[in-house]
């Protein structure tokens, strides 16, 4: 059995899955509300202020400064659990604690450089599997394109998407304690 924040994390992403935004430009009603959320405004690449929902309405706060901001999440080398370009899970270790689980799971933060050094986007991780022969995993993430079909308008939005391991680099958020903000305590009504 899951442990209930992780479930929550993962449950809370998916109910989004219907958003879009409204023109193309960071915007839309959920999505300036995760801005909002985060400190940002409309216009603001979203997809850390999607996870930081998803984790502020699982009484989850994470305290980071900015949260809206891709690499934020996976700043930390303490938290760090996974990247796939070296091929290896990380032995991480929660703040003054035991150590992190070896392996990335549902919860988590997938982070994505795609053909840079710095994160550029992050997902929540809704499946994991740790077998060595499977080389994808399910994320679910914000600000992400999802599939269209022939004649459709493609937008941006909260899409389930299949992962690449050797792509991604994973922070555990929920397993190591971090002390809560001002800015982390308000928490909005599910939409």
């Amino acid at each position: 059995m899951m442990n209930p924040a992780r479930q929550c994390v993962v449950d809370r992403a998916m109910t989004q899955r219907y958003v879009r935004e409204r023109t193309g430009r960071n915007d839309g009603r959920e999505v300036e509300q995760y801005l909002a959320l985060a400190g940002f405004r409309r216009g603001t690449p979203w997809c850390g202020a999607f996870v930081n929902w998803c984790y502020v309405q699982c009484g989850q706060p994470v305290g980071i400064r900015s949260p809206a901001l891709a690499a934020a999440w996976l700043s930390d080398p303490k938290r760090l659990v996974w990247d796939g370009a070296k091929g290896i899970p990380l032995t991480a270790r929660a703040r003054d604690g035991p150590p992190l689980p070896d392996q990335p799971m549902p919860g988590d933060v997938a982070g994505f450089r795609w053909q840079s050094r710095q994160i550029r986007h992050v997902e929540v991780v809704a499946e994991w599997d740790a077998d060595e022969d499977e080389d994808e995993f399910l994320t679910v993430g914000g600000n992400t394109s999802g599939q269209a079909w022939p004649g459709a308008v493609r937008r941006e939005g909260v899409y389930v998407k299949r992962r690449n391991k050797e792509d991604a680099v994973i922070a555990n958020w929920l397993d190591a304690t971090q002390p809560i903000t001002r800015s982390t305590r308000r928490v909005l009504k599910p939409l």
